[in-house]
């Protein structure tokens, strides 16, 4: 008598559809740079810095060094809700799929040019 196993391989939750792989990519390497550029200049701030410079009032604009890392987290955690909401979407609509994934390009680009720009500004 011979019992043989068979298993299912079930797909990753990370695994992406391939329409969804290269805006995925770019999203996740615009939200490294962001972390590493934070990281990387940290040390070298004041201990307060013009976060919101947009700002009207002088004391408003001034903000703790540490809110520095305000903007990798938000583009960190945009990286995580598109790649959920990517992977439920691959399964309702392809054109949504693809409209959320470059938005979240977008929405990353902007975030790190705005962290470019508050460092070149200190």
């Amino acid at each position: 008598m011979s019992v043989s196993f068979t298993f299912r391989h079930r797909r990753s939750l990370l695994a992406l559809p391939q329409e969804m792989k290269l805006p995925t990519l770019f999203s996740l390497l615009m939200a490294s740079i962001s972390a590493f550029l934070s990281i990387i200049v940290y040390p070298s701030l004041q201990p307060i810095i013009p976060l919101f410079y947009t700002l009207p009032q002088l004391d408003q604009q001034l903000a703790r060094k540490e809110f520095m890392f305000v903007l990798p987290i938000i583009s960190i955690s945009v990286c995580i809700v598109n790649l959920v909401f990517g992977k439920i979407l691959s399964k309702i609509d392809f054109l949504m799929m693809q409209l959320l994934a470059w938005l979240t390009v977008f929405l990353e680009f902007l975030l790190l040019f705005a962290l470019v720009r508050i460092i070149l500004i200190i």
